[in-house]
């Protein structure tokens, strides 16, 4: 419970109305870590080490393995706080800022060497996002850990896409269940105040038709249906109107996934932009891959295309 309270109290510094402290404080907390990290930095550098990133309390070094633990000592001899390693990626995948394209501090993917992935900020991680793009990522970076090495990565690459296509073709041809598809929103404002024509707005304008209120904080569970109906009845299903309608019917949720009719073109954008998301260091958007899943069978010609390089 020590890091949760240290990180509580170093926030609290920063709060605008706390009953005591100054905001200098927080200024000059940031200020010493900075310090630390960028000393730290120096001394990976002189040691023959690469920094390929940095943020608050971490650092990602290239270089020398045999030399780390003198690297670890030395650094914690000069700032005084004990360090560690997490760990030795076999590869590692940095994403880039979606506004600026620049490296996110907070999003990357790779590989320890005993086999344990490490996630920050992609769509497999948040707990909205739908079963389906779960599954597409994580079947995706099964294909990926098969690469030894940074070098081998961009020839797994192929691999990975052709995931994307089989849950593509799934999705295409109707054949996944709802519950794959429920996408989870959080709610900013009642139904009344809401001035967007928008997939939540539908779904909460149902639900309110049926004396289910769902106030601002909560969160809204729905399936698109279609995307560009103006009819909240016909653009989304609320999970609870759904789960009404099966048990009305006397049966479950899964076996009503046959017939069961959604907006196949939304959930396809959805796909291309989770494979976008971990792919996109490489140059595949969301238009190339969406180009290769209907001109191509295979991703290799791509590659070829380019000359080997993505």
């Amino acid at each position: 419970c020590l890091k949760p309270l240290l990180v509580t109290c170093f926030g609290y510094t920063g709060y605008r109305n706390a009953p005591f402290g100054r905001i200098e404080c927080h200024e000059s907390i940031n200020a010493h870590g900075r310090e630390i990290l960028l000393e730290s930095a120096r001394i990976a550098e002189r040691r023959g080490f690469r920094v390929l990133h940095g943020i608050v309390d971490s650092m990602w070094l290239q270089g020398p393995l045999d030399r780390r633990q003198e690297l670890i000592e030395e650094i914690a001899r000069g700032s005084g706080i004990p360090l560690s390693e997490e760990g030795v990626y076999r590869w590692l995948v940095f994403l880039p800022n979606k506004c600026s394209g620049v490296g996110a501090l907070n999003r990357y993917f790779g590989l320890f060497g005993d086999g344990e992935f490490k996630l920050r900020g992609i769509a497999l991680r948040k707990h909205d996002t739908p079963g389906l793009v779960r599954g597409l990522q994580a079947g995706m970076l099964e294909a990926l850990a098969r690469a030894g090495g940074a070098a081998e990565f961009v020839g797994r690459i192929p691999e990975a896409i052709d995931v994307l296509r089989a849950v593509s073709r799934r999705v295409l041809d109707g054949a996944c269940s709802p519950e794959e598809l429920i996408l989870t929103r959080r709610v900013s404002r009642s139904v009344e105040e809401y001035v967007q024509f928008n997939d939540t707005f539908c779904a909460l304008k149902q639900l309110k038709a049926e004396g289910l209120k769902v106030p601002p904080g909560d969160k809204v569970r729905y399936i698109v249906t279609d995307g560009n109906a103006r009819d909240p009845r016909k653009r989304t299903i609320p999970v609870q109107l759904l789960q009404a309608s099966v048990q009305r019917a006397g049966d479950s949720v899964q076996a009503a996934a046959e017939p069961f009719m959604y907006d196949r073109g939304v959930y396809h954008k959805l796909l291309l932009r989770a494979a976008e998301e971990m792919l996109a260091p490489f140059g595949y958007t969301m238009e190339r891959l969406d180009r290769i899943l209907k001109g191509r069978d295979s991703v290799q010609a791509e590659i070829d295309r380019a000359g080997g390089r993505p």
